[in-house]
């Protein structure tokens, strides 16, 4: 990974939706691809965040 600054994936997933809305794209391909990154990269974000909590919640088990 680089160490190059990541934008947070809110402002990530917002920023894909305005320009989804933006495009100008004849037959609407770019505007349903931009529209479905933005919601993939959301629904990771959530599995992510769940995984996550799931993980901490194990390791507290297993610690106690």
């Amino acid at each position: 990974m680089s160490d190059t600054p990541r934008t947070p994936n809110d402002i990530l997933i917002s920023a894909l939706r305005i320009l989804a809305n933006d495009i100008q794209s004849e037959d609407g391909v770019a505007n349903a691809c931009i529209a479905e990154a933005a919601n993939r990269i959301e629904e990771l974000a959530r599995s992510n965040a769940a995984l996550q909590q799931y993980v901490c919640n194990q390791a507290t088990t297993y610690l106690n």
